[in-house]
């Protein structure tokens, strides 16, 4: 069976350092089984349901809503975007060579029936060699962005999506709940230094 659907509302504080939290809802999961969404309507009344009981707590309408999402139907896997420096004489990687880097990584060919959830920069390499963290200003002929792509199905994030407008709810955007989890619970040294992050829940795991 699926887990409770959960809803937290809160602000940004102390410089978009941390988040405060200002109310928190929870009901029984209807419509949705193993991260798929099984009755539209059954789905979008119990969204709705939560996002009413939030909207008493805090006094307003929420914002952009982000959506934590998990399931079988999610695949990973590498992608590497290559930019041939177009500054022949400097061979100098400028901010207009990053930004159509990764303009191209933003329009990475996928399947009809997958969608790209996440994307996640892993690093650079020049030269098709040294990896390297920030290629700006350096010199070389050949830049090549290594990606980790998250796709799911799309007719999954479709109905997904059908769910959120029929419950008049403002989609910020889907991100992956072991991700989230990863971000919120390993710092930029960890995850730096390999850091390994298990999330078990009662019906399935996750290894970030």
């Amino acid at each position: 069976s699926s887990e409770p659907i959960r809803a937290i509302a809160g602000f940004w504080e102390d410089n978009n350092s941390k988040i405060k939290v200002i109310g928190y809802s929870q009901t029984k999961s209807s419509g949705f089984e193993k991260g798929l969404v099984t009755d539209i309507v059954a789905a979008s009344d119990c969204l709705a349901g939560v996002i009413k009981d939030l909207r008493k707590q805090t006094g307003t309408d929420p914002g952009p809503v982000y959506v934590g999402l998990s399931g079988t139907h999610f695949q990973t896997f590498e992608s590497d975007v290559e930019l041939t420096v177009s500054q022949q004489k400097t061979r100098q990687i400028g901010r207009a060579e990053m930004a159509s880097l990764h303009k191209a990584c933003s329009n990475i060919g996928l399947p009809l029936d997958r969608c790209l959830v996440q994307r996640i920069l892993k690093d650079y390499s020049i030269d098709k060699g040294c990896k390297v963290k920030n290629p700006l200003n350096m010199a070389c002929l050949n830049l090549t962005a290594h990606n980790y792509l998250i796709t799911g199905s799309r007719t999954a994030i479709d109905n997904f999506k059908k769910v959120m407008v029929n419950a008049g709810i403002l989609l910020g955007d889907f991100v992956i709940s072991g991700i989230a989890a990863g971000y919120s619970l390993i710092n930029k040294s960890e995850a730096e230094s390999n850091n390994l992050l298990i999330n078990i829940r009662r019906d399935r795991k996750s290894v970030v």
